[in-house]
Order: structure tokens, then sequence, then C-alpha cells
């Protein structure tokens, strides 16, 4: 294939087995890329012909974690904020201060709180004796009706 700029999902399509970015891989390689892996063909050849493997390439952010830096110029955020980023977290320095400031200026609802009403220590003993009073009484009401019924 000759080097003509191609997206990936093109050839793909096209049913060819590489395709050509313009762009540089981690290792410097100029030269196309797989359709299957999206690796590079350079980095390919490379690790076939040697024994030895090749130098591990290190992102922003692993070699400002090894130089213990706070931040470091990564990816530009969702909200096109400059790419510095943290390394503990990899998050935007811009976005993370601004959700800071939010939660600053928040002011939570204030809870109502519920007063508990204390449970009263009930005695066994009064409860049937009152239920014993409602019975009788009950009985009493019950005679009278009788009665009242047998004037008639």
């Amino acid at each position: 294939m000759a080097n003509k700029l191609i997206q990936r999902a093109e050839a793909i399509e096209k049913g060819e087995r590489t395709y050509f970015t313009g762009k540089a891989c981690l290792r410097g390689h100029l030269t196309e890329r797989y359709c299957s892996t999206g690796g590079c063909v350079g980095c390919e050849r490379a690790r076939s012909r040697s024994a030895t493997p090749l130098p591990k390439v290190f992102t922003p952010r692993q070699i400002a974690i090894k130089e213990k830096h706070k931040t470091y110029l990564g990816h530009v955020c969702e909200f096109n904020h400059s790419g510095k980023r943290f390394t503990t977290s990899s998050a935007c320095v811009e976005c993370n201060s601004t959700k800071r400031k939010k939660a600053r200026n928040f002011t939570p609802k204030k809870r109502v709180v519920k007063k508990r009403i204390p449970k009263v220590k009930v005695n066994k003993e009064v409860i049937i004796k009152q239920e014993k009073q409602k019975v009788e009484s009950f009985k009493e009401m019950a005679k009278r009706i009788y009665e009242r019924d047998q004037q008639w």
C-alpha cells in the first residue's frame, strides 16, 4: 500500500491489512499500522528481528510520577481546559478547582430532627387489671340490658 492517508475504518471497509495515518507511533516510527490491532508495522518488524525487547515508552503521567511531580501536561478535558492534570488521579486541575468552589458555595438543606417519643415502661400487672375492669364493666352493662329487656 502506498503511503496515502486513510482512516482505519475505511481500510477495514476496503478489506486492506494496513492503513497510514501520517502520525508517528510512540517509538517514532512513521509507518503504516495494522487494521486488526492498530499496531505500528515498524514496531512489529523491530520486535520480530531482535530477541531483545523494545525499550519501554513512558507516558507523560508515568514520567511525572517518577519525578514526583503533582501535575503533568496531559490531554485536554471535555470542557477544553488546558491539559494540566493531577498525577494521582489524572483529573483535570481546572475542573477540580471549579468543583471545589461549587462545593464551598453549596449550603445543604437543614435537616429536620424529629423528636423521639420516649418509650414508657408498662407494667403488665396494671394492664391486666385494666382489662379485667373493662370485662367487668361489659358484664354489668350486659346485665342491665338483660334486666331492662325482662321488664318489657
